[in-house]
């Protein structure tokens, strides 16, 4: 028997609750999770994920459905897949495409979304309008439940299609997660690839094995140091692992696995990438939460997404990295002119983001990190800490840990630049996304602000240079 929807708490008016984020997307009503196909077609970028409309906790998985002309602005849709319609049974977590290339035989740019139907498979549904009206494709599944056909496998669940397609084999390509796939005495998270020529039929090519790569895989290639020539291919895990290769259209060599996730913090997971993006940067949005659960009151919503992102491909003194920084179109969203500051001091006694205030806003500050005698920093956000350690090069701040209901610390390096260490803060009513050093670092986590205060402050425990400082409080997108 269905569960009866929740009754809201709050009484406040659509997107002016207490804790509603008001530059990040959150659903009117219900339950969000996991990114699922976002896509760009006729003007306008799609955005869908795992939802429950009816309910503040996930209980019918639906795909819900926004769409933006400028990737900031969002129009909530119906829902583009519900169970019981679209879908047999729940539809799980997978990916959207656009087929340029009519190789399907819908027409030239129509767009596709796969995704798991938990009684059926991998199933996908077809638009020839650009993503307004969406049709079953008549065949479904594509791919059957996964063990039918290879009784030796013993795969206890396989989800989560991410589709994409590979311009030098003229193929599109299938990314599947298995979960566990048994090898002698071993079980492991399994990454299976399957190749198709036409989105319908599919051919099993690679498995990829690797613990860290769990659930919602994304991939895209992207340029190292912007050199068109050189194109690495980018392999992600809902838990933002990610590992570097070379991709020949059937198999994946991997050169690189730092080891490391693209995002840190106990928020932020299951990413995926925009298909046909008009500009070809590589730009990602993420479920701003974890399946520990949200500790916020928020009715009568559940869950919100992170702000878009662009990813670059990048050398370091470490290696190659993959770093995340907000997309330039969030100066859109600025009120005013902003204020910059240069050549301020912090200490125990002077505060130079004093007079800053907002309830929303972009923070940049940079640090000069040379030896000063200073050994900590403190950055207090309307009540949110954040500990900065010379000694170790590490950014601290402490969180409840939903799942065990106690206080943790989530603590990661940040590998200043030189002499410079640049932190720049992302603050809404309901999250803090912080990126270091033009995203080489960042971080994610939901933390309710509660408005009791809106003081800002740097202060040191010796004199430190804050050689400059960049303030813009950000208006609401709703």
């Amino acid at each position: 028997m269905e569960t009866k929807p929740q009754p809201a708490v709050s009484n406040e008016p659509l997107y002016h609750e207490k804790y509603r984020n008001q530059f990040h997307f959150s659903p009117k009503t219900g339950w969000m999770n996991d990114i699922n196909g976002v896509w760009y077609a006729a003007g306008r970028y799609h955005l869908t994920y795992q939802a429950d409309p009816d309910h503040r906790r996930c209980e019918r998985t639906h795909w819900g459905h926004a769409v933006s002309a400028d990737l900031l602005h969002w129009e909530q849709k119906e829902p583009v897949i519900t169970p019981g319609r679209q879908s047999r049974g729940m539809a799980w977590s997978g990916t959207a495409v656009v087929d340029v290339n009519n190789t399907a035989g819908y027409g030239p740019g129509a767009v596709f979304l796969f995704f798991t139907d938990t009684e059926r498979g991998q199933c996908m549904l077809y638009s020839t309008d650009a993503g307004e009206h969406f049709t079953e494709y008549p065949e479904n599944p594509v791919i059957p439940p996964a063990g039918l056909d290879d009784p030796a496998r013993l795969i206890r669940d396989q989800r989560d299609p991410k589709v994409f397609w590979n311009g030098e084999t003229g193929q599109w390509v299938m990314m599947l997660f298995c979960d566990k796939v048994r090898r002698g005495d071993e079980q492991l998270r399994t990454m299976q690839f399957y190749t198709s020529a036409d989105l319908k039929h599919w051919v099993r090519k690679q498995d990829f094995q690797n613990e860290k790569f769990y659930e919602c895989p994304d991939v895209f290639p992207l340029p190292l140091d912007g050199n068109p020539e050189d194109v690495r291919w980018v392999f992600q895990s809902a838990s933002t692992y990610y590992c570097l290769g070379r991709f020949d259209g059937e198999r994946l060599a991997v050169e690189e696995l730092p080891g490391e996730q693209l995002c840190h913090g106990p928020d932020i997971y299951a990413g995926q990438s925009f298909a046909n993006m008009p500009d070809g940067r590589v730009v990602t949005m993420y479920w701003l939460d974890n399946w520990h659960g949200s500790t916020v009151p928020t009715s009568p919503w559940v869950n919100s997404a992170s702000f878009p992102s662009e990813l670059h491909l990048k050398t370091f003194p470490e290696g190659i990295r993959v770093t995340r920084s907000p997309i330039p179109e969030i100066a859109q969203l600025y009120l005013g002119e902003g204020e910059r500051r240069y050549g301020r001091t912090a200490s125990a006694r002077v505060n130079p983001l004093a007079g800053l205030h907002a309830r929303c806003f972009d923070l940049t500050v940079e640090l000069d990190t040379r030896d000063t005698g200073v050994q900590e920093v403190l950055f207090d956000l309307m009540g949110k800490q954040y500990r900065y350690t010379f000694r170790d090069g590490t950014l601290r701040t402490w969180y409840e840990d939903k799942r065990e209901g106690r206080i943790k610390t989530a603590a990661f390096a940040c590998y200043p630049s030189g002499s410079r260490l640049k932190l720049r803060f992302l603050v809404d009513a309901d999250c803090v996304e912080i990126f270091v050093n033009d995203g080489r670092r960042s971080y994610a986590e939901e933390y309710g602000f509660s408005g009791v205060s809106e003081m800002l402050s740097l202060t040191a425990d010796g004199d430190l240079p804050v050689p400059y400082i960049e303030f813009h409080e950000i208006r609401s997108i709703w």
